[in-house]
């Protein structure tokens, strides 16, 4: 992906989870490693990719992708129709663990249970897209969190993020409970706001659930997915066909089609052109 946009700004939470931070630092220890796991190869290429981008005069060790943290102005044009994209997580809690997670890291014995761990869900980066008189926030798969300092509570009590609210928003963490925030919607979105979410399908418990899907449509004007979230669990067969099926195989899932894409198009003005592309539908 980041090879195919040759003109994009790379960017990585500025808060990685333990796990990342290792492979971080086993990408630089050996430009010319050849790693086995597809986590520590996806790094390693994206690394190599920044390096090998790098502008005239910068050294290899130092390049590297835009380490993002909240209340941070990643892109802006004041010319024309003006546009900005702020990161609003990490906040400097999820930091300032992350900094604690990897001093333990390094210093005790890796297969003891840490004192402070977090999730890829707890820094990942939510955005804040502005476009003329359109807001859109993208919620990537940050979660709500019991500590004021990290995850949504930290969001919507920074003074330093950007002012208004939001037309359209992508759902955090394909609509599930745990990404969930009342005060998301009451303080940073409009009323009755476009919702979008991507489903996930791969486990026994598909996302969003019934359950998830009508606490959203309670808040949101329309809610738009990806695909539909059905679970990949085959439907219940005759006894002995079922028993005939696992001596064949060893697992089986239902094919519920490729995942399709909802597409907004606005030209700065509070006006939408939306498409379900694919397996896209309306909830």
């Amino acid at each position: 992906m980041a090879q195919a946009a040759i003109n994009a700004k790379i960017c990585c939470s500025g808060a990685l989870n333990g796990d990342e931070f290792l492979k971080f630092l086993a990408c630089y220890r050996r430009n010319d490693m050849r790693v086995a796991s597809s986590g520590v190869d996806e790094m390693f290429r994206l690394l190599s990719h920044v390096a090998s981008s790098r502008g005239s005069g910068a050294r290899t060790i130092s390049s590297g992708p835009e380490w993002v943290r909240s209340n941070q102005c990643l892109w802006r044009r004041d010319t024309g129709l003006v546009a900005s994209v702020h990161a609003l997580s990490p906040s400097s809690g999820a930091l300032t663990l992350a900094l604690k997670e990897f001093g333990q890291l390094l210093a005790t014995d890796k297969s003891r249970k840490r004192a402070v761990a977090q999730t890829k869900n707890e820094v990942a980066v939510a955005l804040w897209l502005a476009l003329g008189e359109v807001n859109v926030l993208l919620g990537s798969d940050l979660e709500e969190s019991n500590d004021t300092n990290c995850g949504w509570q930290a969001v919507v009590a920074s003074t330093a993020r950007p002012p208004g609210a939001a037309q359209v928003f992508k759902v955090p963490h394909h609509g599930s409970a745990t990404g969930h925030s009342d005060a998301v919607w009451h303080s940073m979105l409009d009323t009755d706001p476009q919702a979008i979410l991507t489903t996930f399908t791969s486990g026994s418990k598909p996302l969003p659930s019934p359950t998830d899907i009508k606490r959203l449509k309670g808040h949101a004007g329309s809610l738009h997915a990806t695909s539909s979230p059905k679970g990949w669990s085959p439907p219940k067969r005759d006894s002995a066909v079922e028993r005939t099926l696992k001596e064949a195989v060893r697992n089986r899932r239902r094919i519920v089609g490729r995942m399709g894409h909802v597409r907004l198009r606005s030209n700065g003005k509070n006006e939408f052109t939306l498409e379900h592309l694919g397996s896209a539908i309306e909830l």
